[in-house]
Formats: structure tokens, C-alpha cells, sequence
């Protein structure tokens, strides 16, 4: 009998990856995508897949959302693609729950495959198994992979500085300068590596001078030439360029 199956991950080229792996295996039906977790709800709720390939960082809800939006279903065997890094990953190994850390290969891709098989119809008991997730999440997202705070220079010395209350960050020399409510402060650091560290669920790229926090966003405008304007909080504006356009729109679908 064959493995129904649903993918979902917010990147075409990720489902296309999972989807092209799955080709040769002649056991596995592919029975839907989903490209947020909103549809991802939806086609699992409809199709009541065996096993689900699950993206964990998406644009709201995350894959975790879409577990607790299944609290009062039977779940299907879920392995969770992500791209935390090592000590989150120590949550998924303690709660015995499989993962794919991306960018995975194929044979790493097959070893999941042939433990799904091996679990799929063994999970008898739902509540242990619900548990466990319940546990996943709660570990990961209070470690969470992101800064959550700044280490920056004031006039009385070195304070913290929470990241959902910088509203932007603009590129200034080798620095970076966080705009808050009540200033700004630099940080040695470029943009590129911020941009990395911080969480994509709370700040975008909009520019190659600018990263924003999606809470501090009042209106979206339209600009020149395929660009578009961001009207903060504050009213301060800033530019979207056409090269991070297509993400900022991707980002601003699944948010809001």
C-alpha cells in the first residue's frame, strides 16, 4: 500500500528537491504541496497524508503552527526539514523526533524515508506521540536559534538591548545602526551578518542598506520603477529595492 504523502516548505526549489527524491521510490504517493503553513493545514486536514515533510521556518504559522492547528486530529508521521543549528537540534534527537538539517543530500534524505517506513502505523499511542512534539516545540522555541538581544555601547557602559525593540537597522560604514523608540547605537558588524543571525519571522531585508522589523511596518507603497516604500511606525520611510522586492512580497503573503 502506498506512503500518501505531503511536502511542504515555503521554497518551490525545496518541494521540487523533496518531490524529485521521492520519484524513484515506488511505495510513496505524493498526495499534495503546500508552500505556507496555512495550506499546509488545509491539504492534511483533506487528504489525511501517512507522512508529511514539514518545514519548520515559514512565514506564519510555522511548522510548528501547524501541528498545534492539528491538535484534535491524528497526526501523520512528520519529519521536520529545518535549518537550526546544532544545540536546537539536540531537541529533535532527545524527543526521538526525525529531522533533515538543509541543505541535505539525498542519502540523508533516504534515511529518514526508510525510518518514516519503519514508523508509519507503529505510533499507537497518539498522546505519547503528541507529547513528544509538545516537548520539540517548547524546547526549540525557547532556545531559539536568533539573537534576541544586542550587546551595545551607552553612555553609562554596555547595556541589552531587546531585538523586537529595534524598528530598523541601517548600514552605516562599517557599522550597523539599531533605530529604537529611543535612539540609535551602533554595532561593529555588517548587515550580511546580521541579516543571518536575526529571525526572519520578525526581520526582513528590504535594501541592501536596510533591514526592517515587519511589527514596526504601518503602510507599503508603491514607488518608482518597480520599487516600493515602507511607511514605519514612526512615519520614517524607507525604500524596498527591486532585488529584495520579490522576498519582502513573499514575506509580507504569509504574515499578514
Amino acid at each position: 500500500m502506498a506512503i500518501r504523502t505531503v511536502i511542504v516548505d515555503d521554497e518551490l526549489y525545496a518541494r521540487q528537491k523533496i518531490r524529485e527524491f521521492l520519484r524513484s521510490e515506488k511505495d510513496v504517493d505524493v498526495v499534495g504541496e503546500a508552500g505556507n503553513g496555512s495550506d499546509a493545514i488545509k491539504i492534511i486536514r483533506a487528504e489525511k497524508p501517512d507522512l508529511v515533510f514539514l518545514d519548520v521556518q515559514m512565514p506564519e504559522p510555522d511548522g510548528f503552527g501547524v501541528v498545534e492547528a492539528l491538535d484534535q486530529e491524528p497526526l501523520p508521521h512528520i519529519v521536520f526539514a529545518t535549518a537550526y543549528n546544532h544545540y536546537a537540534l539536540r531537541a529533535f534527537e532527545i524527543n526521538a523526533l526525525d529531522y533533515l538539517l538543509k541543505p541535505f543530500d539525498q542519502d540523508r534524505f533516504r534515511e529518514s524515508l526508510k525510518r518514516a517506513r519503519r514508523m508509519i502505523g507503529m505510533e499507537k499511542n497518539q498522546e505519547d506521540f503528541r507529547a513528544r512534539i509538545k516537548s520539540l516545540i517548547e524546547d526549540v522555541r525557547t532556545e531559539s536559534p536568533y539573537l534576541r538581544k544586542f550587546l551595545v555601547q551607552s553612555k553609562r557602559g554596555i547595556r541589552f538591548l531587546k531585538a523586537e525593540d529595534v524598528l530598523w537597522i541601517e548600514a552605516s560604514g562599517s557599522y550597523a545602526a539599531l533605530h529604537t523608540e529611543t535612539g540609535e547605537h551602533l554595532l561593529h558588524e555588517t548587515l550580511s551578518d546580521l541579516e543571518k543571525k536575526l529571525n526572519p519571522r520578525m526581520f526582513i531585508r528590504t535594501h541592501r542598506s536596510f533591514i526592517v522589523n515587519l511589527e514596526s511596518i504601518q503602510e507599503v507603497q508603491p514607488y518608482f520603477h518597480g520599487e516600493s516604500v515602507i511607511i514605519l511606525n514612526n512615519n520614517r520611510r524607507i525604500n524596498v529595492s527591486r532585488s529584495y522586492r520579490e522576498n519582502f512580497r513573499k514575506i509580507l503573503d504569509g504574515r499578514f
